[in-house]
């Protein structure tokens, strides 16, 4: 995959599809927006730094579009890289939350917040 997206053609195939508006794919990122996708995992020290930040506010630091910082993050990093998608509104949240048979989950890891589990 990371070969794929380093080739200028596919790379363009694919900002092609992450910009288009009826895709045949879950976009996440078109559903969320770039200011509401936070960046929660890197394996790669040096993209540590941007770990809490949003893909907006990653891509203004690189000076470059959302799209193409994605794609970079995910080069760089060698792997997948961990995000998490706001999708509902607070509003929603709020209300649904009090209902009885309401509970949380997650397929993300917890991992301590500090000491080696940063490395």
């Amino acid at each position: 995959w990371i070969a794929r997206l380093k080739d200028p053609a596919q790379r363009a195939k694919v900002l092609a599809d992450m910009h288009d508006p009826h895709p045949t794919w879950e976009n996440l990122l078109a559903h969320a927006g770039p200011d509401k996708t936070l960046l929660l995992a890197f394996k790669n020290p040096a993209l540590k730094p941007y770990t809490g930040k949003t893909l907006a506010e990653v891509a203004k630091l690189r000076g470059e579009s959302p799209e193409d910082a994605a794609i970079d993050l995910v080069i760089e990093d060698g792997t997948r890289v961990g995000v998490a998608y706001f999708l509902m509104s607070e509003e929603n949240v709020k209300r649904e939350v009090q209902l009885p048979w309401v509970s949380f989950g997650s397929d993300e890891a917890a991992p301590a917040p500090e000491g080696v589990f940063l490395k």
